[in-house]
């Protein structure tokens, strides 16, 4: 494997454990306003 092959391999497993934690703290920012909306908003208006 050259360096080169190294690096991109290299490149794209951070990129995609970047992509990952993203995708987490998406979904608990999306977490918590749902809780929020809950909160302020009866449970028979809110849309599944």
């Amino acid at each position: 494997m050259d360096i080169h092959t190294r690096d991109r391999a290299l490149f794209s497993s951070s990129m995609s454990w970047r992509r990952e934690v993203e995708e987490d703290n998406n979904t608990c920012e999306f977490h918590q306003a749902r809780v929020m909306w809950q909160s302020y908003m009866p449970s028979d208006q809110i849309a599944s």
